[in-house]
């Protein structure tokens, strides 16, 4: 046992530190623009619904068929928030394996575990002999502040790498690497149905975007909080109010705001 690091937690076991692909709430919903009929066959839609054990309070707060609704991120990295990854299915849908590129985990029926694999003629090999196919998947984790009485990270899942996905990481990215973070940001979660742009093609589906609720100004004035080295971890979601409360207060007043004796 180590007692000499003073950084380890008391009452925890001491484990090695590492990137974790679960979260660190309960997962207590999931939010989709897909639904299955009565036949069993996929729909998309035009408003976001939600699954789980607490739909209801989904619902109850949004109504039948909201087309947005506002999140905050609860964390900066990305596998925690904003989880781009392949994503691979045998035939059955079931998941044989993720991955980012480089490194893919793939599941092995001997040992009943994912594993780890960097070399590509291995990779290939695989998932031809299991027949495996790999798709971009884009999950987020987030709180709906709206929902009171419960407190879970909700998710959300998208496929659609032409359409979705390359625009919400976009948004994602360019508000962490503008501000120095997406904690307590608040965003709006939209979905809209558009028409292929494809000659000839009358498809319609669902695209869903990720739009920062603050105006520019109030981006900047949070950016400038963090630069004097502030924390506004325990602030809660930035509204309108505690924005204009940061801009209005001093580096060292902010210092005693944050970091009360």
């Amino acid at each position: 046992m180590n007692q000499k690091n003073e950084t380890v937690q008391r009452g925890r076991i001491v484990r090695a530190a590492k990137e974790t692909r679960k979260t660190k709430l309960p997962l207590i919903g999931n939010i989709r623009v897909g639904m299955k009929n009565e036949k069993g066959l996929p729909v998309s839609l035009d408003h976001f619904i939600a699954t789980g054990d607490y739909a209801s309070y989904f619902k109850d707060e949004f109504g039948g068929k909201p087309t947005k609704v506002q999140i905050i991120f609860l964390y900066d990295e990305n596998v925690q928030s904003c989880l781009e990854e392949w994503d691979g299915r045998d035939p059955k849908g079931k998941r044989a394996g993720y991955g980012n590129g480089d490194t893919f985990h793939i599941y092995d029926e001997e040992f009943e575990d994912y594993i780890e694999i960097e070399n590509q003629d291995t990779i290939k090999k695989l998932t031809n002999e299991k027949k495996i196919t790999w798709k971009v998947l884009l999950t987020l984790h987030f709180v709906i502040p709206k929902i009171k009485g419960v407190f879970g990270l909700w998710r959300f899942q998208t496929r659609g790498d032409k359409t979705s996905i390359a625009s919400i990481i976009s948004t994602f990215d360019e508000i962490k690497n503008n501000i120095g973070t997406v904690v307590n940001i608040p965003f709006d979660l939209i979905v809209k149905k558009v028409k292929s742009q494809t000659p000839g093609s009358i498809k319609v589906f669902p695209v869903v975007s990720l739009v920062p609720n603050l105006s520019t100004d109030n981006i900047e004035i949070v950016r400038k909080y963090l630069e004097c080295g502030m924390d506004f971890s325990r602030l809660g979601v930035l509204t309108a109010e505690k924005i204009k409360e940061l801009d209005e207060t001093s580096p060292t007043d902010k210092l005693v705001l944050r970091n009360p004796q």
